[in-house]
């Protein structure tokens, strides 16, 4: 269950490099100025993978910046369907991967959202959504709707232990087992980590993931991008989510992967400008 959702939650690693880059393919940008302008994030998306320019050394690192890049817009604009754009990049074979974690992600990041705005609606259907996107094969079985309903309410409330109490609640009959234990298993999942629940045994996550998603919902909560993952994956999306204008911070996350892919382009002293 730990190693299911850490690949669902936190991408593929290896298997997110794109193609062997050729900075001749692709759609032509003459000056550096072009390649970076806001304008050409689409076409560079539409020109496919192997246009960017990136060195097989830099591959993984692009697609981290480029995932938090796409997250970052789809929090901004409220929709999962901002996800697509990574689906339908050319010539990129784990794009159907990360479009499929970028909508898993951007439910979570909802719920955080929608916790923090005490709205308890929003962060119920982001749990079910998540639910229905994942179906880990632990957590089938799950009434999802009521079972984040429950959740929701003991998270909003304050309740110590949480998922332990749905778990409670659910019964004690041995053939009711399975149901309350994917039950809670599906409540840890989706609820705020903390730095105690991150060592707690039975988590349907592996301890990384939730040490990331941990700071990273703190940082939102507290709008405080001190307490934001360091990484190039989570570092600017946290920053970005943060902040009270996500949408306009969400531009400096776009704008790091473009001067990734354009510093592949244009070599030093290059471009025209």
């Amino acid at each position: 269950m730990a190693a299911l959702l850490a690949v669902l939650l936190l991408g593929s690693g290896a298997a997110a490099a794109p193609s062997q880059p050729g900075p001749s393919k692709g759609l032509r940008l003459e000056r550096r100025s072009d390649c970076l302008a806001p304008a050409a994030f689409e076409r560079l998306l539409a020109a496919g993978a192997d246009g960017w320019g990136t060195p097989e050394s830099e591959a993984q690192r692009s697609v981290d910046l480029l995932a938090a890049a796409v997250q970052c817009r789809a929090f901004a604009a409220g929709s999962e369907r901002e996800c697509d754009a990574l689906a339908g990049v050319p010539r990129f074979p784990a794009a159907s991967l990360l479009a499929a974690d970028c909508r898993l992600e951007h439910q979570l990041l909802t719920l955080y959202d929608a916790l923090r705005a005490r709205d308890a609606g929003r962060a119920e259907a982001a749990c079910a959504r998540w639910h229905e996107l994942g179906r880990p094969a632990a957590l089938k079985g799950v009434d999802a709707p009521a079972v984040c309903r429950r959740a929701v309410a003991l998270l909003l409330d304050g309740a110590p232990a949480p998922c332990e109490r749905l778990e409670r609640e659910a019964g004690d009959a041995a053939k009711e087992a399975r149901q309350r234990q994917a039950a809670a298993a599906l409540c840890r999942a989706v609820g705020i980590p903390g730095e105690a629940a991150c060592v707690q045994k039975g988590l349907p996550l592996g301890r990384k993931a939730c040490e990331t998603y941990g700071r990273l919902s703190a940082a939102m909560r507290a709008r405080d991008p001190k307490l934001c993952p360091g990484s190039d994956r989570y570092g600017g999306l946290c920053r970005a989510l943060a902040s009270k204008e996500p949408a306009s911070a969400c531009e400096a996350v776009r704008a790091d992967w473009q001067a990734m892919v354009c510093a592949g382009r244009f070599a030093p002293g290059q471009g025209g400008d």
